[in-house]
Formats: C-alpha cells, sequence, structure tokens
C-alpha cells in the first residue's frame, strides 16, 4: 500500500500522479515533474508523486529527494511499499476526484487518463541512473553532471569516528551516509561548508569499506574527508561533498604504517591536483 510521505493531502481533488524512484532527479525525472505539473495545472489538480521505496537509492539520500521533490512543485508524495509500485515508466496518470462524503454512491469517477512523456536523452541514448552511475564508477564526472544536470554532490552530517585519521597524519571528518554511491576510492574533492557564502574549500575524499581496518565482508561504506590545511571544529556540522578526480584506487595495506604511506601519498596526489588545475 502506499501511503503519504510528505506534503499535503490532497483530499478529494483529482490528482496528477507521476511514478518512479526519482533517484537523483535528473534531467529526465525533472521533464517529467513538468508535464506534471502542466498536467495538474490544466485540470486544477494536485500534483503527486508515488515514490518507490523498496530500491536503495545511489545519487540522492531519501531526504534530499523529498526536499528536492517538494522544491520542484510536487503537491504530495507517496511512499509505495516493496511491491506495490510497478516499473516506472516515463508517464502522468490523472485521476479524477476521489470519493468523499459528499459524493453520491452512483457518481463515478471518470477513468484514469495517460499522458506518455518523452525520455530526455544525452549522447543518442536516454538518461537514466545506470547511466549516471556508470559514468561515477568510471569517475568521468563531467558526463554525470550533463545527465544530472548538476554536479554530483554527496551530503552528510560529520559524527564521531574512530579517530585514527590524526593518528595517520590525515585528521579526516567522517559522514553519515544516508545511500550507497557508485563511487570507490580516493578522489580530490571540495568541501562546501555549512556556511554556502563562503569558497568551497579543497579536500581529499575516501569511499569505502577501509579494508586494512577492517577486514570484515559485511563492513559499513565510510565517506570521510581530510580538508587540506584546515583546523576548526566540524562535529555536528552538514557538508557537501563533490568529488572532482579518482587520484588512486582503494587497496588493502599490510598494516598501519604501510596505510600511513600510502595516505600521505594520496594527499600529495590531491595536491598536485589543485595545483596544477
Amino acid at each position: 500500500m502506499a501511503h503519504l510521505l510528505a506534503g499535503d493531502d490532497p483530499g478529494d481533488r483529482p490528482r496528477a500522479l507521476a511514478r518512479g524512484t526519482f533517484d537523483g532527479l535528473h534531467r529526465g525525472h525533472r521533464a517529467l515533474l513538468s508535464a506534471l505539473r502542466e498536467q495538474a495545472r490544466r485540470r486544477d489538480a494536485a500534483a503527486c508523486v508515488v515514490l518507490r521505496t523498496d530500491t536503495a537509492p545511489r545519487l540522492l539520500a531519501p531526504d534530499e529527494r523529498i526536499e528536492a521533490l517538494l522544491s520542484a512543485g510536487v503537491e504530495t508524495i507517496y511512499a509505495a511499499s516493496e511491491g506495490t509500485a510497478p516499473a516506472h515508466g516515463f508517464a502522468v496518470e490523472v485521476r479524477g476526484a476521489c470519493r468523499s462524503p459528499r459524493t453520491p454512491a452512483a457518481v463515478s469517477p471518470p477513468p484514469p487518463a495517460t499522458i506518455e512523456v518523452a525520455r530526455v536523452t544525452w549522447n543518442g541514448a536516454a538518461i537514466t541512473v545506470a547511466r549516471i552511475a556508470e559514468r561515477l564508477e568510471r569517475a568521468n564526472f563531467e558526463a554525470a553532471a550533463a545527465m544530472l544536470g548538476r554536479r554530483f554532490t554527496l551530503r552528510g552530517r560529520v559524527i564521531h569516528g574512530r579517530q585514527l585519521g590524526r593518528k595517520l597524519g590525515a585528521p579526516t571528518a567522517n559522514l553519515a551516509l544516508q545511500l550507497d554511491p557508485p563511487l570507490r576510492g580516493i578522489y580530490a574533492a571540495q568541501v562546501q561548508l555549512t556556511d554556502e557564502s563562503e569558497p568551497p574549500w579543497p579536500a581529499m575524499a575516501y569511499l569505502g569499506k577501509r579494508p586494512t581496518l577492517d577486514a570484515a565482508a559485511d563492513a559499513r561504506l565510510q565517506l570521510e574527508v581530510h580538508l587540506l590545511d584546515f583546523s576548526g571544529d566540524l562535529y555536528g556540522r552538514r557538508l557537501t561533498v563533490e568529488p572532482l578526480a579518482r587520484v588512486a584506487d582503494e587497496v588493502t595495506l599490510p598494516d598501519l604504517p604501510a596505510l600511513r604511506r600510502r595516505i600521505a601519498e594520496n594527499v600529495a596526489r590531491v595536491r598536485a591536483h589543485f595545483a596544477t588545475g
């Protein structure tokens, strides 16, 4: 069953519905939402989204996805439990007013109308979450941005970690992740601190499961960022991390001294990226 997740209950108003995961809210999704708003306007209906929640997000965290949908003009968001939402096509379904206590039992709403929406393409193929994820896996951030319509970023609040980074020569901020991004390795990145009026901070970002420190097969994915030449307290702050280039792959090392040397090498690679970029 679908249940109200966010926004206003439309009551007995007609509803224009779009279904999907809306992961990443890429250019194709935004075209669908534009059609949704237009159909809602024409028919004096509520613009609604039925959001599939049975797949783990890869491009946009759940809270960011809801925020982005509401900012894009969606009035009501329903969450569909596993198996209740069909594989989404790009279409808007318009339904008549729902029955209310004032509606005579003999009066039935008109049958739903479906309006197909053309897929948005890039380089000759439809934009999909899978295509964007594949480009991100290859660290092709320009192609991913072209399909997303924005730069790919990761956001999270800084939480307390094991504080091993400081002992290894590179103190890191550990960010709580709400998604499984298609990135692994060490990246040159820029980090936007809470105050968006400030320029972003150059950083080294790590995404992985720390195989040298935690060999468990079910180890949790970590996002750690080392802000170059930064001093200050970041705990509790919400950071936005934009990966710019992959500088090294994740490797398993024999011991902590080897890991310390590897981290120093990666910091040097990141500094070289910013020096030449």
